[in-house]
């Protein structure tokens, strides 16, 4: 499991927290988990274990997903594609990724 490159969980009525086990992915390259009803916050301190792999991450739809968009979202440089459209994260585009470049 740990060598998973791709997690696609859409439309699956999904509800909880985002499992704190999915950050140990760290080949993930696409997380998908569009139009569940995945609550609370990305836990800012797990997100840099995907920076070496994430290339597409999509929260779309999950509108109980809250709090602040994390800085670290920034360490995903290889990061091609960030979808958080109708949720209620909320704040300024942290600098660091507009920092991000596609290579």
């Amino acid at each position: 499991l740990f060598s998973l490159s791709s997690l696609r969980l859409m439309d699956n009525a999904l509800s909880a927290t985002i499992p704190e086990e999915l950050y140990h992915l760290t080949r993930l390259e696409t997380f998908l988990v569009d139009r569940n009803r995945f609550v609370g916050m990305f836990p800012s301190s797990r997100i840099g274990n995907w920076s070496d792999a994430m290339k597409h991450l999509s929260v779309q739809g999950n509108v109980l997903l809250n709090g602040t968009i994390p800085t670290e979202l920034g360490f995903l440089t290889k990061l091609e594609t960030l979808n958080l459209r109708f949720t209620d994260m909320m704040g300024l585009i942290p600098q660091s990724l507009c920092s991000l470049n596609n290579n």
